[in-house]
């Protein structure tokens, strides 16, 4: 029973850490495809002094990178990443929360494409203040037993959860009552809409 209990974490820990890891992994390609034009989101949100919004724009897909290629990982017992990755997932949420208290849900989170763009949203803030417990929670728990059985169903789970994670962002980008500003068009050098707080669109 211990043994299986074992393997079933190990299962748990590396689908977890591949799911994390294809969604920072998308985030930065997204990102990476149009450095300078992302400054535009990262400024969007109206959190940053104007002097750090260009720093900040080139060190976070660097960093969503860095820690997609480590995070599937847990035999290697990577806490860093893990710890990173929900930093990072709760520094998003907060983001989020704070620009949904100032009145701005029309605004887009950059985290989709140009044919699913989102609005934020109260559920965006939960999914990734949930995603980063999880994520807490494994590198304090211990990673279980490893085997070559339980790392491909661990990958598969997190490909899956992952392709549902697609959907969910899809579905969150579909047209809904009430809109409260329309999304200004994509950027198709980026894959998602840029609008300044100036209202213009680059």
């Amino acid at each position: 029973m211990a043994e299986m209990t074992g393997a079933t974490v190990f299962s748990l820990h590396m689908a977890l850490g591949v799911l994390v890891a294809l969604v920072f992994a998308r985030a930065a390609a997204l990102k990476l495809r149009a450095w300078a034009a992302f400054e535009g989101v990262v400024d969007n949100y109206d959190l940053l002094f104007p002097a750090l919004v260009a720093p900040v724009a080139v060190i976070l897909p660097i960093a969503e990178a860095v820690i997609a290629a480590a995070l599937p990982i847990p035999m290697a017992r990577q806490h860093w990443a893990e710890l990173a990755a929900a930093a990072l997932l709760a520094v998003f949420a907060i983001a989020m929360a704070v620009n949904l208290a100032r009145g701005r849900g029309h605004i887009d989170c950059g985290c989709g494409d140009a044919g699913a763009r989102q609005q934020l949203g109260p559920g965006l803030v939960v999914r990734n203040l949930v995603l980063a417990v999880l994520l807490v929670a494994a590198a304090l728990a211990p990673p279980g037993a490893a085997s070559l059985t339980g790392a491909v169903v661990g990958v598969a789970g997190g490909a899956a959860a992952f392709l549902l994670y697609l959907c969910q962002d899809a579905f969150a980008a579909l047209p809904r009552p009430g809109r409260s500003a329309p999304l200004p068009a994509a950027d198709p050098r980026l894959g998602f809409a840029l609008h300044r707080r100036t209202g213009a669109v680059h």
